[in-house]
């Protein structure tokens, strides 16, 4: 299993006019970038490797499109990658390319708060952006005493979970 740095989400429509080139110029920087132009060989398993990469990959990419925005399979890709929140506050980077504020706002207010970087401001813009995060992020102190809870519905102790009683007469009519 390899670690990567960077996943790449975005809509095949997109490879052409940003995504091949945002792969190829974070790696020429020695970033390790999952991209499916690069990692799936004919026969794989697209659901397998796009799962092992998203358990692994530090941060992502999210280049939001008019595509993008149609299609139900880079929406789950971008779920998995909010569900990893918790393991890093900022590990979305959000590229808008061909859609502003308002298409963000209408299709994915959870995405419309944050900080993007429009693709016309251009790829060098967007490289040296996405690599000023990263060396923050290599030069922040690891703390190895902080531990985070995520609440699951299966965590409650059982004395917390409602309990139904039910009256014979209801019970009677239901069964």
């Amino acid at each position: 299993m390899r670690d990567f740095e960077l996943f790449i989400s975005h809509a095949i429509e997109d490879k052409e006019e940003i995504a091949n080139e945002l792969n190829q110029r974070l790696k020429e920087q020695g970033i390790k970038v999952w991209y499916s132009g690069d990692e799936l060989c004919i026969g794989d398993s697209i659901l397998q490797s796009v799962n092992q990469a998203l358990k692994t990959a530090k941060f992502g990419i999210v280049i939001l499109s008019p595509a993008y925005l149609r299609k139900r399979w880079t929406m789950r890709e971008l779920e998995a990658l909010v569900a990893r929140e918790h393991l890093n506050l900022r590990n979305i980077f959000p590229i808008w390319h061909g859609v502003g504020y308002q298409e963000v706002l209408e299709s994915l207010p959870i995405m419309a708060d944050r900080y993007a970087i429009p693709s016309n401001k251009g790829m060098d813009h967007i490289v040296k952006a996405i690599l000023r995060v990263l060396k923050e992020e290599q030069e922040l102190p690891v703390s190895k005493d902080v531990s985070m809870q995520v609440w699951r519905n299966t965590e409650r102790p059982p004395t917390e979970v409602p309990t139904l009683s039910l009256s014979q007469g209801l019970l009677h009519k239901i069964s």
